[in-house]
């Protein structure tokens, strides 16, 4: 048997497609990120300024920022999330508009889903921290 290094087996990211419970053919693909890559998208995210106070550099994190590379990083894509499917995620005025018309993937369409959708971001995040959910996709391939 020959020895392997970790180091030669990690990868950046996974990704897995999978079907959002309660909402039959809503599918969303996912990547799973690991820590090292969580942290580049922080240090994008982060600018340093000196302290009026103590005048030393001062890291801050822009939440905005972070936000949007983290929605970029880990949401792929989507298909079959309807105005119906949305109306049970967050609210909306559709009126005008038939409840059986397709919301294409955007990534402004994933960050107002993540940022006004408690169950879609409590979802998202539960899938990424289960790997599971990404080396069993991608063992069937």
């Amino acid at each position: 048997m020959a020895e392997v290094q970790l180091s030669q087996l990690i990868v950046p990211s996974l990704e897995a497609e999978v079907e959002y419970p309660g909402l039959r053919e809503f599918f969303v693909k996912l990547a799973y990120i690991n820590r090292d890559e969580l942290v580049k998208i922080r240090k994008k995210a982060t600018s340093t300024k000196i302290s009026k106070k103590t005048r030393q550099p001062e890291d801050t994190v822009d939440s905005d920022i972070f936000q949007s590379l983290y929605i970029e990083r880990i949401i792929k894509g989507w298909r079959g999330l309807t105005i119906k499917h949305a109306s049970t995620l967050i609210a909306l005025d559709s009126t005008d508009f038939n409840q059986d018309d397709v919301i294409p993937y955007s990534q402004e369409s994933a960050e107002n889903l993540m940022k006004n959708s408690s169950d879609f971001d409590t979802f998202v995040t539960d899938m990424l921290d289960d790997i599971s959910n990404f080396t069993k996709a991608n063992e069937s391939k």
